[in-house]
């Protein structure tokens, strides 16, 4: 048999997603980004904030 299998309506035509920046997966927010991607990289930044604060500066005496 020869018979070719309908187009599913999501690929017939439509416009492609937005890509998350975070993990590069099709996301369907209006942000274009994951809310547990986004958790994660502000988390990350306010870790490397924290982590900076509570360095000591280094005195050079």
């Amino acid at each position: 048999m020869s018979h070719k299998k309908p187009v599913p309506p999501q690929l017939a035509g439509a416009a492609p997603r937005p890509r998350c920046p975070v993990c590069g997966m099709a996301t369907y927010s209006r942000s274009g980004t994951h809310p547990q991607c986004m958790q994660t990289s502000h988390d990350r930044l306010l870790r490397q904030a924290i982590k900076d604060a509570a360095v000591p500066p280094v005195s050079g005496a």
